[in-house]
């Protein structure tokens, strides 16, 4: 075997290190993947809280994001990660409404399907 590989990599360098390279990507990508769905297996329809971007309640409450984000008024162009509170305050509302249209939002989403 040690013959094999010290060959393989003086006459293969780049192909071995393309193929490791992609090996420990593709890994690392799985074991994201499993992370998630450990996680949000247990995590489904946590309570709301202001620090919760609408992407995790998306994810937690198996919800379009986008369905979300119309349903509080966040604006298309808004980054990523904005939290419930921050859109509360961008907004001059309490977060109770924030939340309060966000459990509007997936109960009309659920009775839809």
């Amino acid at each position: 075997m040690r013959a094999t590989l010290s060959g393989l990599w003086r006459e293969h360098r780049l192909l071995l290190t393309g193929f490791v390279l992609a090996t420990v990507i593709a890994a690392l990508l799985v074991l994201r993947l499993t992370m998630q769905v450990a996680y949000f297996s247990t995590h489904r329809d946590t309570e709301l809280a202001g620090w919760m971007p609408v992407g995790y309640i998306s994810h937690s409450y198996n919800v379009d994001a986008a369905l979300l984000a119309e349903a509080i008024g966040l604006p298309p162009d808004a980054p990523k990660h904005t939290s419930l509170a921050a859109v509360a305050e961008m907004q001059g509302r309490p977060l109770e409404a924030v939340e309060q249209d966000i459990l509007d939002a997936v109960q009309a989403a659920r009775a839809a399907q």
